[in-house]
């Protein structure tokens, strides 16, 4: 009885302990040991590091509150209020002078709200964006990722091929930009060595002034 105890109270503290460590890599704002920063942490410097755009939206909103009369916290409920287009309309500028005013600071505060909200939301994506790159990079390749990888059929896969693929499944890059690039590559070099050298710029000039004898002394 008293083992069985004991299970089960290390399988409740090792449920705890993975609890926290997924709270920990969330909420610390604390750097990792490795040196990167938790999510939110991340979230908290974006946030930070936008104070500038905050700046013109609350300095108008401070400016209309001091002349309607409100006081600090009826001042950020307006701004707030106006920012996220929620717009109750229990306060509002009464003064011709700052409903005139009202009308540079309704959208100035909802693109400063939104460009805050999407460097934020932009953190998150990044994270799960690399989490994912990272899984994929560790999985192992199946049969079929090959037969994907071959795009000329001819059993094998060869430097680009494997570049192509692995860039378009992490949506680095579209294959049809890989292809353009590659045909890129094949008229830069002009002489086919399969490298781009100081004799193929030579060619490319050559055969700007006289493509004829070019393709003569080619042949």
């Amino acid at each position: 009885a008293e083992d069985g105890n004991r299970s089960s109270s290390s399988t409740d503290d090792s449920g705890l302990g993975t609890i926290r460590g997924i709270v920990s890599k969330l909420f610390s704002f604390r750097r990792h040991k490795d040196g990167k920063k938790s999510l939110l942490r991340s979230a908290f410097d974006t946030f930070t590091d936008s104070y500038y755009i905050f700046v013109p939206f609350l300095g108008l909103a401070a400016i209309i509150g001091k002349n309607e009369g409100w006081n600090s916290i009826t001042s950020i409920y307006y701004a707030m209020a106006t920012a996220t287009t929620v717009g109750w309309g229990d306060v509002s500028p009464s003064s011709p002078q700052m409903r005139l005013l009202s009308l540079v600071f309704i959208p100035l505060a909802v693109i400063s709200l939104g460009e805050v909200l999407g460097r934020i939301a932009g953190v998150f994506i990044r994270k799960n964006t690399l989490q994912a790159e990272r899984e994929f990079m560790s999985r192992r390749m199946t049969l079929d990722d090959l037969e994907a990888m071959d795009v000329d059929k001819n059993g094998e896969v060869d430097q680009f091929e494997f570049l192509t693929f692995m860039l378009g499944s992490m949506q680095k890059v579209e294959p049809e930009m890989m292809m353009d690039l590659k045909d890129l590559f094949e008229r830069l070099d002009v002489n086919g060595s399969g490298t781009i050298q100081k004799e193929d710029l030579v060619l490319m000039a050559q055969k700007k002034r006289d493509p004829w004898n070019l393709r003569k002394n080619q042949k």
